[in-house]
């Protein structure tokens, strides 16, 4: 008879062949030889978890026995077969059989080409195998659930602007992380992703992944929304549906802040979300200031804050009161006559107020703490986009103090 050999190993035991697939080997072997069968073929699937019957090996031996190659299948023992239950008693009971394929598990004594208690016994055996399977998965989960409120990165790549360390924590690369600040303080100072991403493929900066001319607007986007650059990991956010399903679904995600140094610091990340809130508007305001009827943006129009949502509309206060109350200051009026006369105060204003809603007129902000203005005042003086990106990541770092930088060296500078 000709008889096909199965070897299968969940886990992969080093870059060698694994010290497990060798001797099932040499037992299937031996096996053959004292039945005095042809071998007609040997199938391997070395690191293949058993819950899943989409593998290369299995495929492969489920294509000989198609093409009539087969007429003994062997394995060392069912779970090496699979760990699934139900597909693995269709193929005992119903594939192989329908295809006049003898079946033998060594392990467990069983041999479907003649009648024996082991046969009777091989549907308990599968879920036995199965239980263990589902056993070792519950373990991993919880095990990966007490890494991740550690701050451990489970991720198999790590994010742009890291590298992967020990235990899991994340380590800065000092030329991404460089990239990085030059693409926030642009971000910050008006230029649009599509931009910063046309610049970045000019100068042949590797993107994510270590392509190079593979930026987009897409990615820069992304990038700037990522709280991993303030030195927050956030995961958990999808799992998969159970241990035999591989669909994700959301999941309960782990927020741990501090897990490792932070790239930008978290007053100038706030600043971006804000700037990104925005969208592409130049207006006044666009972004910073809501209508409390309907929620929606307001800018300012004339002598008019308007809603662009909704269309409703309120006269714009006096200077004075309208930067008090965006100030969160007294004496607002030095600071009046700056929102008044200067583009740069102006632009100041709709990047640096958040919206919470409030009780003044019809509009509402929430003022920034005064060192974040200060600091955010300091970055917008120094615009320049001649200067080159490296330039934006040398103004971030001039306005931060120790503290914030997250790395002792500025990198690419």
């Amino acid at each position: 008879m000709r008889a096909a050999i199965y070897l299968r190993l969940s886990r992969e035991d080093g870059e060698k062949e694994s010290e497990s697939i060798r001797s099932q080997r040499v037992l299937l072997e031996k096996e053959v030889r004292c039945r005095k069968w042809t071998l007609a073929g040997e199938f391997v699937d070395d690191g293949v978890s058993g819950l899943t019957f989409q593998r290369p090996g299995f495929s492969a031996l489920c294509q000989a026995v198609e093409e009539g190659k087969v007429d003994v299948v062997l394995v060392k023992d069912l779970s090496r077969l699979g760990r699934d239950y139900t597909a693995t008693g269709y193929y005992l009971d119903h594939y192989f059989p329908r295809r006049g394929i003898r079946f033998l598990s060594l392990g467990e004594g069983i041999d479907t080409g003649v009648q024996t208690s082991a046969n009777d016994f091989a549907p308990f055996q599968s879920v036995i195998n199965d239980l263990y399977a589902r056993d070792i998965s519950r373990k991993v989960r919880a095990a990966l659930a007490a890494r991740r409120e550690t701050g451990r990165f489970m991720g198999s790549c790590a994010p742009y602007g890291y590298r992967k360390g020990e235990n899991g924590r994340l380590l800065p690369v000092p030329t991404e992380a460089a990239v990085i600040r030059g693409m926030a303080v642009w971000f910050f100072w008006g230029k649009g992703s599509g931009e910063i991403a046309q610049e970045l493929n000019r100068q042949h900066l590797p993107a994510p992944g270590g392509k190079p001319g593979g930026w987009s607007e897409c990615a820069v986007r992304r990038l700037m929304k990522s709280e991993t650059l303030t030195g927050t990991c956030l995961q958990g956010k999808t799992q998969r549906l159970s241990y035999k399903e591989p669909r994700r679904i959301a999941g309960k995600p782990v927020r741990t802040e501090g897990a490792h140094a932070a790239i930008l610091p978290g007053w100038f990340y706030r600043a971006l979300q804000r700037r990104q809130r925005g969208g592409r508007s130049r207006r006044l305001c666009a972004g910073q200031i809501w209508c409390r009827d309907c929620g929606g943006p307001m800018g300012i129009q004339g002598k008019w804050l308007i809603c662009i949502r909704c269309g409703g509309k309120c006269p714009l206060p006096a200077a004075e009161d309208f930067a008090r109350t965006l100030l969160g200051v007294e004496k607002a009026g030095e600071m009046a006559l700056r929102l008044q006369r200067s583009f740069l105060a102006a632009r100041t204003e709709r990047i640096l107020f958040s919206a919470e809603p409030g009780s003044h007129g019809n509009f509402y902000a929430k003022p920034v703490k005064d060192w974040e203005r200060e600091k955010l005042c300091a970055i917008l003086r120094r615009k320049d986009f001649a200067k080159g990106l490296w330039y934006g990541q040398e103004v971030l770092c001039r306005a931060q103090g120790k503290e914030d930088r997250g790395l002792p060296e500025l990198g690419g500078l």
